[in-house]
């Protein structure tokens, strides 16, 4: 009962309704009628995502716990509370398990699952997550999540193109991510906030969360105005509050509005 808690306590939430959210988008994205069969296809997916997010969550856990512990010490395997062994036997489990519900749904939206838990093993056993090009894991998951989705009902060009911009875009503002680990990871990993030190970094990484949410104007012109001030918006948000959680919120709200204005107006 003590580790069904802490597997449980070390599954991030916030993180996972963002790729459920973003996979969802993509099986909208096709305009077919939902039908009792492409429902439970969709649930099938969300059903893999929640796995695999759950064994990568608890597999990084294990391959982070040093940094962790400066960081991050609420964090059951910092605590005490599991064996770390045992996050990681669990881990590469349900990767295993994620791989399942897909397999019944079809083979291109299997092979997509397939990559996304060999980007998991590359992200965090294979520390490439600790390289300078970490961003492009999380920004080529969620969008082969959103292609996902969209290969319910077969893939579109404005499909293809959305999540191409979901790529690019997510590239740049999910560098905020490694502000939180700044002390445990300076002179040991590369990112913008080793590199150009802390308060630089957050300078550098103002104009990466600005230009990867403004870059969607180049797909919805109209919109420039606005999402000029959403941008700026979310930018000092962060370089304010430093808030990582909130401004991801923000922006999945961003591209939710971008969503049904590119594929329903």
């Amino acid at each position: 009962m003590k580790l069904l808690k802490a597997l449980i306590n070390s599954f991030r939430f916030p993180q996972f309704f963002f790729f459920l959210s973003v996979l969802t988008m993509g099986f909208f994205s096709v305009k077919n009628g939902p039908s009792y069969l492409s429902i439970s296809k969709l649930i099938l997916c969300a059903v893999s995502i929640f796995f695999l997010w759950w064994g990568n969550s608890l597999i990084n856990d294990f391959y982070d716990l040093q940094i962790d512990k400066i960081t991050n010490r609420l964090r059951p395997l910092v605590r005490g509370l599991a064996n770390p062994e045992d996050f990681k036997k669990y881990g590469f489990l349900f990767l295993f398990v994620s791989l399942i519900p897909t397999f019944f749904v079809g083979l291109h939206i299997f092979l997509i699952s397939v990559f996304c838990v060999i980007l998991s093993i590359l992200y965090s056993p294979l520390k490439w997550g600790k390289s300078p090009f970490a961003s492009l894991f999380i920004a080529l998951g969620s969008s082969l999540v959103f292609i996902q989705g969209s290969l319910i009902f077969g893939v579109t060009k404005k499909s293809l193109i959305f999540s191409l911009f979901l790529f690019l875009s997510l590239s740049l503002v999910v560098t905020s991510k490694d502000l939180k680990d700044y002390e445990a990871e300076k002179g040991k990993v590369l990112n913008v906030f080793t590199f150009f030190g802390r308060e630089k970094g957050k300078v550098v990484n103002f104009f990466f969360n600005f230009f990867g949410s403004l870059i969607w104007a180049l797909l919805v012109k109209e919109l420039f105005w606005i999402l000029l001030f959403v941008s700026l918006s979310i930018s000092l948000f962060f370089f304010i509050t430093e808030k990582l959680k909130i401004i991801m919120f923000l922006y999945l709200a961003e591209i939710s509005f971008i969503f049904y204005f590119y594929f329903f107006l």
